[in-house]
């Protein structure tokens, strides 16, 4: 049983009979997914219902969903009492690609009084892709201040509860969003959700605005998770069972579900673990001035077939190649240099930590066998 099931099960359910729960922000965490661009604008008053703007999306000629389980969630969601009501409002989207920003979120009313900030993570183009990249090096992320105002902004439209949650890398601008958007706002957050999204540099978690929140944040990651153990984390973390394998993981369309709660995993696997150790090492290895130097070459080369999106890229992946091979052989020599011993480091990381999946590492302690049933 998954979130799917979950809507045609307990759709019937009101808020007033159910109250909100962590399977709800999961659905509402993949709603700011939704392409509502020509559907929803940035008006914060009205806005529209679920019902209304899922059917006005299905009606738009040539709409393309991220994930095709988002098609049966948006129309379940849209049909059913619990979900199909609520307002959708605050629609943004933003690609900028001199800032290197892929911004998305939707603000959804719960209520008359309490709203949902949804945002959206990585799409399918190279910006969003980089601006993933550019977290290993950069402090803060652009999309991570629009995120802070974003959440300013949506606290206007309603008087009462807020919760924000996001799935990969919007749970991190979830996140990053309710540590800092002001102590005034911080203190009318009920819960603040990141789905399988990556931590930050040490020096934010260290900030007391971080601390303050902390506690109100859960963080669900499945048994192999990668994206969601990447950086640095100070919150306790839900282990989720997935019937994927490996990276597929991250599909939160398999996490399983259990009447209205997320079922919990014992714990990562080691190959999770394997996989954040070595990357952790690999990243240590370099100081961020390098880190940002071979991201930028190594995305210098993936710019050069001149395509927007990863589904572009494949989609001619020949040609793709072979400007890819020209824009690599036109880098300088210490480029060149420096992403092969990227490569060989990240190669002894790897091996130098092997060992982790034959004798499973000690269990971090921020790991929780479960969180409780912690929505009011």
């Amino acid at each position: 049983m998954n979130m799917l099931d979950y809507l045609q099960w307990r759709g019937d359910l009101s808020l007033e009979k159910a109250h909100f729960q962590e399977v709800d922000a999961l659905i509402l965490s993949r709603v700011s997914y939704l392409p509502m661009d020509g559907v929803l604008t940035e008006d914060w008053d009205a806005g529209k219902t679920m019902a209304h703007a899922v059917q006005e999306l299905a009606a738009t000629e040539g709409y393309h969903l991220l994930w095709p389980d988002d098609g049966p969630m948006m129309q379940l969601a849209a049909q059913s009492e619990r979900f199909g009501g609520m307002r959708l409002c605050g629609y943004v989207n933003v690609l900028d690609t001199d800032q290197e920003k892929q911004f998305s979120a939707v603000t959804i009313r719960l209520n008359d009084q309490d709203i949902f900030v949804s945002f959206r993570g990585t799409d399918n183009t190279l910006v969003g892709w980089k601006e993933d990249f550019n977290m290993s090096f950069m402090e803060i992320v652009p999309g991570q201040r629009q995120a802070a105002e974003y959440l300013q902004r949506a606290a206007l439209c309603a008087p009462g509860k807020i919760y924000v949650g996001g799935h990969s890398k919007g749970g991190n601008l979830a996140v990053y969003s309710a540590a800092f958007c002001g102590e005034d706002l911080q203190d009318r957050i009920v819960q603040v959700y990141n789905m399988d999204g990556p931590g930050f540099a040490q020096s934010i978690v260290q900030k007391p605005e971080y601390q303050r929140i902390c506690k109100r944040i859960l963080t669900y990651i499945p048994q192999n998770s990668v994206v969601g153990m990447l950086l640095e984390h100070e919150e306790p973390r839900q282990v989720i069972h997935s019937t994927e394998n490996g990276l597929q993981q991250h599909n939160v369309y398999s996490w399983e579900v259990l009447r209205d709660h997320l079922i919990p995993a014992q714990g990562v696997e080691k190959s999770s673990e394997f996989i954040d150790h070595s990357l952790k090492s690999w990243l240590q290895a370099m100081d961020e001035e390098k880190r940002g130097r071979i991201i930028d070459a190594a995305f210098e080369i993936l710019n050069a077939p001149e395509k927007a999106t990863m589904s572009e890229l494949s989609a001619d992946w020949m040609q793709s190649g072979v400007a890819m091979l020209r824009s690599w052989q036109q880098l300088d020599s210490e480029e060149q240099r420096n992403m092969l011993a990227s490569v060989k480091t990240l190669v002894k990381a790897f091996w130098e930590n092997m060992d982790m999946l034959q004798n499973r590492g000690k269990k971090s302690e921020k790991e929780t066998s479960a969180l409780g049933k912690e929505n009011k």
